[in-house]
This record gives C-alpha cells, sequence and structure tokens, in this order.
C-alpha cells in the first residue's frame, strides 16, 4: 500500500461543545472585532459541556 494514497474524505463528527475553537478563530485569523465575547462563549460552552455526563 502507497503512503502517498489519499484518504477517503470525512465529515467530522458533531461536537458535543455549541461553541468551538473554529468560532473562535472565524476565518482562521481570530480577528479582534468581537473576540472577548466569542473566547466567553467558548469558555462557557465548554462548562456547559463537561458538566453534561454521556
Amino acid at each position: 500500500m502507497s503512503r502517498d494514497a489519499a484518504l477517503p474524505h470525512r465529515d467530522a463528527l458533531r461536537s458535543r461543545f455549541s461553541v468551538t475553537i473554529k468560532d473562535v478563530a472565524v476565518d482562521g485569523t481570530f480577528p479582534a472585532v468581537e473576540f472577548t465575547q466569542r473566547v466567553e462563549a467558548w469558555a462557557a460552552a465548554t462548562v456547559e459541556a463537561w458538566s453534561c455526563e454521556t
């Protein structure tokens, strides 16, 4: 098997976090506009996800 073979595309699993680092990063640049609000929402979502037993 060739190590250069492309892996099949797979959609990412749905996160149990309502806000993720992708939401904080926006387009990958972590823009300053509303950055604090995005980080606070991410922190709250993290605490909420950790508080829920699955």
